[in-house]
């Protein structure tokens, strides 16, 4: 999280010549955006800070039918308010950056994208969406403050979402017939609340929440849609929190890479699923083979460099020890 001391810096950056065409304050943003009114307006490699002067309580709107674009651009809000109008457009991406800290809002009743880039709704700000939001691939979402979904949020698979506020699904009075949904397929990393109320949380493809669970008020509902890789390729699993599994058969080990995991005996895996129920195809990093086991196999597992059956000794490690099930032969892999 940024601190109001940054702000200092952003202020001198107007008297360095290099950036004079690159920062806008919250009147001139205002300005271009009501000159791309019903267009489009691109912002490229800038410094867009909404309290230059240091006063805050700022309201920059996108107009009605504008998109705008920032790319590799920091829009730094300070008990500031944005506005992104119907039928209007946020799309923040190319390493560009979005925070809003001290008492900010962001009420967005369009749609926003945010994709290669992080947006944070930092201390008492919150952010409102009433809209269809996306959280694109390669993006960071870190929230504190309130968060209050009212329409659609999708959080793509190489998405991260990092909640330590509160989080509201639905329960506004004034959008009733809002959507009231989340489409994880990506993590959400919830520190804080999630209260969802008459809404819906659907994990999609193995997208998950990890943390502290939702609360389902009014009928509210979290679903688990799609296939689970990580459990159709090794069944039952209990969940251990933090991305850490346990199967009955393989034992503990870690999925935030998935398909890549790590072993607390082997170590790192690329793993993908067999032709039948808890059945896994693996590569192991260490020894740069492959394997194949299943939970009616395990310890065995069948080596492809070998072309045979080997016996694992369960919880060796550094080395592991095996045996080659049809030369009798002991050997160790690291």
């Amino acid at each position: 999280m940024k601190t109001s001391l940054t702000y200092l810096f952003l202020f001198l950056l107007i008297l360095t010549p290099a950036y004079a065409q690159r920062v806008l304050t919250a009147g001139g943003f205002q300005r271009l955006l009501d000159q791309a009114a019903g267009g489009q307006l691109v912002v490229d490699t800038s410094i867009i800070a909404m309290n230059l002067d240091f006063g805050g309580g700022y309201t920059v709107t996108i107009p009605p039918g504008t998109e705008l674009i920032i790319k590799n651009t920091i829009l730094d809000m300070f008990s500031s308010t944005l506005n992104i109008s119907e039928d209007a457009q946020l799309n923040a991406i190319d390493q560009s950056q979005v925070i809003a800290e001290g008492e900010s809002i962001i009420h967005s009743s369009g749609g926003i994208l945010i994709e290669n880039s992080t947006l944070d709704v930092a201390g008492d700000s919150r952010a409102v969406f009433d809209g269809t939001v996306t959280f694109g691939a390669n993006t960071v979402i870190e929230t504190e403050g309130d968060t209050e979904i009212n329409g659609e949020l999708t959080i793509n698979a190489d998405a991260v979402w990092n909640n330590e506020g509160n989080v509201k699904i639905g329960g506004n009075p004034l959008v009733p017939d809002g959507p009231k949904t989340i489409n994880n397929f990506g993590v959400i990393n919830n520190n804080g609340t999630i209260t969802n109320d008459a809404g819906t949380i659907k994990n999609v493809d193995g997208g998950s929440i990890v943390g502290t669970t939702p609360d389902n008020l009014n009928g509210g509902t979290v679903e688990e849609v799609g296939g689970d890789p990580v459990g159709a390729a090794f069944g039952d699993l209990e969940d251990l929190g933090q991305g850490w599994m346990r199967s009955d058969w393989l034992g503990d080990f870690n999925t935030n890479f998935y398909p890549w995991i790590f072993h607390v005996e082997h170590s790192w895996t690329y793993v993908f699923e067999g032709n039948t129920p808890a059945s896994v195809f693996q590569y192991d990093l260490s020894s740069q083979g492959w394997f194949f086991t299943s939970s009616t196999e395990y310890p065995n597992l069948y080596s492809f460099s070998r072309s045979s059956w080997v016996f694992y000794f369960k919880e060796t490690t550094a080395p592991r020890q095996f045996a080659d099930l049809q030369t009798s032969e002991f050997f160790s892999l690291d």
